[in-house]
């Protein structure tokens, strides 16, 4: 099979031949096959009829019989669903048949040392003779030839033998069966105990309650005491295909259009290596067998090829690799990039190169097992299908993690040349296709509003004295709020973080007073720029507005709620102390979800460093979780970073910090930053500092000021950070010498860097690979 690259037109093309949006039904014909014998001892002909019936004036499926011969039955039957096979068989079809008659046990040896075949054989009479026997068994197999859906009814003793056989292959794919008994048991003859008119039943009562019926669901029906048959009906489903769905296909039924529906569902798939044909089919295959039967329809609208993408960049650096690299170097002002970044985006690209093909041998081992066993017949190898799935897994996951670092380091070297934000772009659609697939635009466009901002602040030369007023006093400071869940009428459920800033001084006249709410107004309108989503990455709810109370005291920030109820929001820190009054203890993550915890919300700083923002606010009351209060449940996969209301653009004067009432959140600030007046600007060291308070926070699990509450009520706040120094190496019994060393990093803020540029490019890597990429082996402690 060709290995050629796959565009979205080939996706498209396979799905408008798998899907049929114009038809309101699962399938497009259905048609249906009754199979007994001509000859037979008991009456299997009037449940033909009553079948017939079903099937036709009920679901107004096209019936046809088959009344096997005696003579040369085998031939005969084998002829007729070949026929069938080759007219009614089309893609967006389903093919029912039912056989209803005598099964032979097939218990006889032809050798003594061979076991008894125990084949799906069928007769026409209780008393067998080798005339009236056909062997279904042999039939069956074909059916994997036909291009649509097979659904076989067995209503025979020992019909449960159809899936026996020396191949695994018996029941193909596309066929889904349904016998009456298993292996070498009897069922009643036709009549009012029969499997049969039980199955007929069951149909009626679901047509009746859901208006379709799904064979699994009427094999569990069928199965259950209450339904009080002689034997347990048998069900087969290959383990890759969504059971059977019968639905009526009546005139005037809604067409579902993809287009027109209502009801959409956009989502990102994304795959670990390069897609080609061979990928095409199996995914092909997947949503063929498995898509619930509900979908009407899919199109891909996007294919990114992020590895692709990344190795593009890469070759944009130099000048010879051709129009599309030139157009890349051009728009990204790539020929700025210092020599060492240069050097480490080559060395990130070789690293993903050579850590892929590490991973790829364990995978090819897998398949050199088997090449082995063929090769020397006399020696037997086996895989343990476990261990196979575990390194699978591991390949998978270490491909991620590379696409991850590769891409990670791409965009810290290119968001740090100060030319990229002379490019002129408006809108995305104007960035390369390369610099779309590896995500970089929200940076760049989270970066330029940023410059934006400073350059409105520059204008104004008392914009860039403070932010928020002029003018604070011990009394007359920005006190941080709180994260409240509410409903909104434009935008439904929000979460609303609130802060509070000064009230107007006596001493401010009106157009002094009105230069500091400008001042606020414009803040909050950046914030509502630089937050709005999607924020992949960056790990923020979506801000969606900003509100303000009237004496302009409070200011909030409205994010869209990611969940509806029964999900609330939980902070960090709620999580790590004792829960509210009268409510369950909350539920603790598990080790390797500690480290993820720890891995995302340090790799979403960085992207905000990148950006050119300072948070100034890190630590466990501004990491956020949503808790399911039905199940008490908590989502810790995906911690959300909140606590913007003081964070700043990089370079600017810092927010004074809270005072004395939040001499808490002093615990996660850096002694150089503590105190209402600090003496040094926030910078980003200072930020990383924070983190390593989170970490040790994680690490032992218990909040940092509950840790040090002796020092809290000694007012020895500055002291927290040598306590914490003093007792981080008892973090590696639990949490690994790693966690503990990235711990004891940040908190000293030395990662080996002693000169810097302007963007501090070096202090970014070096946060990524002393402290970020020694989280990494953690996150995979639960697989």
């Amino acid at each position: 099979m060709s290995t050629s690259v796959v565009t979205k037109h080939d996706f498209n093309d396979a799905f408008e031949r798998r899907f049929d949006p114009t038809s309101p039904f699962v399938y497009k014909t259905v048609f249906v096959l009754l199979l007994y014998w001509q000859e037979a001892d008991y009456d299997f002909k009037s449940e033909a009829d009553r079948l017939e019936l079903l099937f036709g004036e009920k679901f107004h499926y096209d019936v046809e019989r088959f009344a096997i011969p005696s003579e040369d039955s085998a031939t005969a039957l084998n002829d007729e669903i070949y026929r069938v096979r080759r007219q009614y068989s089309k893609p967006n079809s389903l093919i029912i048949i039912h056989y209803g008659g005598h099964g032979d046990k097939d218990d006889e040896r032809k050798d003594e040392d061979v076991s008894s075949p125990r084949k799906s054989v069928w007769a026409a009479k209780t008393n067998i003779t080798n005339t009236d026997i056909l062997d279904w068994s042999y039939i069956q197999p074909q059916l994997k030839f036909g291009k649509g859906d097979f659904l076989v009814i067995l209503d025979c003793c020992f019909g449960a033998q159809a899936a026996r056989a020396s191949s695994d292959h018996v029941i193909p794919s596309n066929v889904e069966l349904l016998a009456a008994a298993p292996m070498g048991q009897s069922v009643p003859a036709p009549g009012i105990d029969s499997f049969t008119t039980a199955f007929i039943d069951e149909v009626e009562l679901a047509l009746d309650r859901q208006g379709y019926a799904e064979i699994s669901d009427l094999h569990h029906r069928l199965a259950s005491r209450d339904r009080d048959l002689m034997q347990t009906p048998q069900h087969f489903c290959h383990r890759t295909q969504t059971t059977i769905r019968l639905q009526p296909h009546t005139q005037g039924a809604e067409v579902m259009s993809l287009s027109g529906f209502g009801t959409t569902l956009t989502m990102e798939m994304i795959f670990r290596s390069p897609l080609d044909q061979r990928i095409l089919a199996r995914v092909l295959r997947w949503l063929s067998n498995s898509v619930p039967h509900e979908v009407s329809g899919l199109k891909v609208t996007n294919l990114i090829h992020k590895a692709k993408a990344a190795e593009d960049l890469v070759n944009a650096m130099d000048s010879d690799k051709g129009m599309a690299q030139d157009q890349l170097r051009s728009a990204l002002h790539l020929s700025a990039l210092p020599e060492d970044s240069k050097v480490e985006m080559r060395s990130a690209w070789s690293n993903f190169n050579w850590s892929l093909v590490q991973s790829l041998k364990s995978i090819v081992s897998l398949d050199n097992t088997s090449d082995y066993w063929n090769a020397n017949q006399n020696m037997k190898v086996e895989s343990d299908p476990k261990d196979e799935e575990t390194k699978i897994r591991q390949f998978l996951q270490d491909f991620d993690s590379n696409v991850t670092l590769l891409a990670s380091a791409i965009e810290r070297n290119v968001l740090s040349i100060p030319e990229i934000l002379e490019a002129n772009v408006d809108t995305a659609a104007q960035y390369p296709a390369a610099v779309k697939d590896l995500n970089l635009v929200q940076s760049l466009q989270k970066k330029m509003e940023n410059i934006l901002f400073k350059a409105a602040l520059d204008k104004n030369a008392s914009f860039k004295k403070d932010l928020f007023s002029d003018t604070y006093s011990a009394n007359n400071h920005p006190k941080a709020g709180s994260l409240v869940e509410d409903y909104h009428p434009k935008f439904g459920r929000v979460l609303i973080e609130y802060s509070y800033y000064p009230v107007r001084d006596e001493k401010m006249n009106d157009a002094m007073w009105e230069s500091v709410q400008e001042k606020n107004g414009a803040r909050m309108e950046h914030l509502v720029k630089l937050l709005r989503g999607p924020n992949s990455g960056f790990n923020t709810p979506s801000c969606v507005s900003w509100t303000s109370t009237t004496e302009k005291t409070r200011y909030g920030l409205i994010f869209k709620h990611p969940h509806d109820k029964p999900y609330r929001a939980v902070s960090l820190y709620d999580v790590l102390g004792p829960p509210p009054c009268n409510s369950p203890p909350f539920p603790r993550p598990t080790l390797g979800q500690r480290f993820l915890i720890a891995q995302k919300i340090g790799q979403a700083l960085l992207k905000w460093h990148s950006v050119g923002w300072l948070h100034e606010s890190i630590s466990s009351l501004n990491v956020l979780f949503f808790q399911n209060q039905t199940s008490n449940t908590i989502d810790y996969s995906e911690p959300l970073l909140y606590g913007f209301s003081f964070s700043r653009y990089t370079g600017h004067y810092s927010t004074p910090c809270q005072g004395k009432d939040d001499i808490i959140r002093n615990v996660y600030q850096h002694p150089e930053r503590q105190g209402l007046f600090p003496e040094f600007t926030h910078r980003k060291e200072h930020d990383l500092y924070s983190f390593g308070v989170l970490l040790f926070e994680l690490g032992f699990w218990s909040r940092a000021p509950e840790l040090f509450s002796k020092y809290l009520a000694l007012e020895r706040i500055k002291a927290i950070k040598s306590g914490m120094l003093r007792r981080v190496q008892h973090l590696e019994p639990e949490m690994g010498t790693a966690f503990a060393g990235a711990t004891k990093a940040c908190l000293e803020m030395d990662l080996g860097v002693r000169e810097d540029d302007e963007a501090k490019s070096k202090l970014a890597r070096a946060f990524e690979s002393r402290v970020l990429r020694k989280l990494d082996p953690g996150t995979r402690l639960d697989d």
